[in-house]
């Protein structure tokens, strides 16, 4: 038996969680470790601190949902909705978001080390700061999202959509990105972008900051256009992976 406190400070029982009905309820700094919630509908809950390892929130409405500082490491999240939810700070290492709803959600500084976010909704989801490393956001949709300063190192963003996503001063080195779709991106000190049109000589047109060259022409050459830039090692590499993944994509005609 469960007794839920809600946030107009009623309460009530459940035998169950699964598929309960728990909008607005007030569950900060609850203890439901390995719980089963699936498909439980948390909207609006107050989830502020509250231990969530292993549990269970399988197709769980979680709209608008404040889990802040929340350990959710380990949790099944698969197809959750987490529109809007505040996950800043929140730990989701280890998780199974395959296929969850995160857009417009906050996860600042949250940490998502390891996590599985194949196939996620990450639309302009805010990212700064967040720990994604050896994260799996295959064929995930980034568009627009705010990725300043996230450490994606080792990350297989392979199939993901980038598209107008920020990625100033985040960590890219090692992650996969085979057929990332990327049109525009902000790296570092610059805001980039890619045209393709017959207009152009080579049939496109990359601009990074004031440098505007064809792709092919940024392949052979973006190591020592970072070096007259001054740009750092670890800067040019990054880089090089975004303008070497347009080159691809481009070759492929999925550009």
């Amino acid at each position: 038996m469960y007794t839920i406190e809600f946030l107009d400070g009623t309460t009530k029982e459940f035998d169950t969680l699964v598929n309960a009905k728990l909008k607005d309820a007030d569950l900060t700094g609850a203890d439901l470790e390995d719980a089963d919630l699936t498909g439980a509908n948390l909207e609006d809950a107050d989830l502020k601190d509250a231990n969530l390892r292993g549990a269970n929130l399988e197709d769980a409405n979680l709209t608008g949902a404040k889990l802040r500082v929340a350990d959710l490491s380990r949790a099944n999240l698969e197809d959750a909705d987490l529109t809007g939810a505040d996950l800043s700070r929140a730990n989701l290492g280890d998780a199974d978001l395959r296929g969850a709803d995160l857009e417009d959600a906050d996860l600042e500084d949250a940490n998502l080390e390891q996590a599985d976010l194949k196939g996620a909704n990450l639309s302009r989801a805010y990212l700064t700061g967040a720990n994604l490393r050896g994260a799996n956001l295959s064929r995930a949709y980034l568009r627009g999202a705010n990725l300043e300063d996230a450490n994606l190192r080792g990350a297989d963003l392979s199939r993901a959509n980038l598209t107008g996503a920020n990625l100033e001063q985040a960590n890219l080195i090692g992650a996969d990105l085979y057929e990332t779709e990327i049109r525009t991106f902000q790296l570092s000190r610059n805001f980039g972008f890619v045209h393709i049109g017959e207009q152009y000589p080579k049939g496109n047109m990359c601009k990074i900051g004031c440098e505007s060259h064809s792709l092919d022409y940024w392949v052979n050459n973006y190591k020592d256009i970072g070096k007259s830039a001054k740009y750092s090692e670890d800067e040019i590499e990054l880089y090089g992976n975004i303008i070497k993944c347009f080159y691809e994509q481009f070759k492929k005609g999925v550009l």
